[in-house]
């Protein structure tokens, strides 16, 4: 917060203007106690957002990727936040956003080399399967968080017996329900997700 007014009626800059230069933090200034500048504000928004998602089944490394996406759309932003809780939910959104995208681009890049010329296969094989795999991602979608995690997951190599067999349960239930969503046959299915593994 801007302090009194010295002797020739100029009012001090805020700790925000006087620590960094990026104007993403400047509506801070209202808040009484607030951290206005970026360098402290930033790794409070990160770690925040950082446990969200996690809780919501992404990976560190695309979370680390869609946090600094989130960073530089944050510092291009014209306007700034009102508030940390302001820009925990904007960078939220956004890192979300980026991990879906993620997600996505894997799905259609992982899940298989299929056939482009007619030469290498029949061409309505080639559409049936671009459908299957499409119908696949979206199952993956609709899925819950907890099941996207067992689907691709990977038992820690400390783990234990019963930890693994848990393990292989969840992703045998989450798997048997992606078929379901998908509408194929479980053996198809299973064979799609463990080839995006």
């Amino acid at each position: 917060m801007a302090g009194p007014a010295d002797s020739s009626g100029r009012r001090p800059p805020s700790p925000y203007r006087g620590a960094s230069g990026p104007a993403v933090t400047r509506k801070f200034a209202g808040e009484a106690d607030s951290c206005l500048s970026w360098d402290a504000s930033w790794p409070v928004v990160t770690s925040k957002v950082r446990r969200i998602l996690r809780n919501r089944g992404a990976p560190t490394t695309t979370i680390d990727d869609a946090l600094q996406t989130a960073a530089l759309r944050a510092l291009c932003r014209s306007e700034g936040f009102d508030s940390h809780e302001g820009m925990v939910a904007w960078v939220t959104v956004v890192a979300w956003h980026e991990v879906q995208k993620e997600w996505r681009r894997q799905a259609r890049v992982e899940l298989g080399s299929i056939a482009e010329s007619p030469d290498e296969s029949d061409p309505a094989a080639v559409v049936e399967r671009r459908l299957e795999l499409e119908t696949v991602v979206d199952g993956l979608m609709e899925l819950s968080i907890t099941e996207r995690q067992a689907i691709f997951s990977i038992p820690e190599p400390t783990a234990d017996a019963a930890e693994r067999a848990r393990m292989k349960m969840r992703r045998y239930r989450a798997r048997k329900h992606l078929a379901a969503l998908a509408g194929l046959n479980g053996a198809a299915t299973t064979r799609e997700v463990a080839d995006s593994r």
